[in-house]
């Protein structure tokens, strides 16, 4: 796996073109909007990592973070200080949910969704491997029947999936 580097106390911005520059800055705008980052106004930021964009086969980009993005499960308020992010125009943001890489994580991930999705695997409505989600039945109608009661016990918790 290689050697863990320690988040750094000063962020640097990639040197990376203007225009270039501009849609990270976007991407941090985006995930701000969604609730993903705020500005650091009552959190002493110990740490900061570098961020960068990373071209989809699509054309789009992604934001990478020295980590793999999640985002759906809440950070404390003590958390937060150790998860500063320097973006390239408006300074230090902090993450407000759960990056996916962070030490734990993946367990992190696997309780909360026993805790949602728990009696739905047991009643065989759905299966979860790793970070995916499977659902079937014999026909259509069934099918349709359990993939709504997955989608209930989601939003029920205001967890959301991504199609990637």
């Amino acid at each position: 796996m290689g050697p863990v580097q320690s988040p750094q106390r000063k962020g640097r911005v990639p040197q990376y073109s203007r225009n270039q520059l501009v849609e990270l800055q976007q991407k941090f705008n985006e995930l701000e909007a969604f609730g993903v980052f705020k500005r650091p106004e009552d959190i002493g930021v110990e740490y900061v990592n570098p961020s960068f964009l990373v071209k989809k086969p699509n054309g789009s980009f992604r934001l990478v973070t020295a980590f793999a993005a999640f985002y759906q499960i809440p950070l404390s308020s003590d958390s937060m200080k150790y998860w500063g992010v320097v973006t390239p125009f408006k300074s230090v943001r902090v993450y407000v949910r759960f990056p996916m890489g962070m030490s734990g994580s993946e367990t992190a991930l696997e309780e909360l969704m026993c805790r949602v999705l728990g009696d739905l695997v047991e009643e065989g409505v759905v299966a979860k491997i790793a970070d995916d989600l499977y659902c079937g039945r014999n026909t259509q109608l069934e099918l349709l029947q359990n993939w709504t009661r997955v989608l209930q016990a989601l939003q029920k918790k205001s967890l959301n999936l991504s199609a990637s």
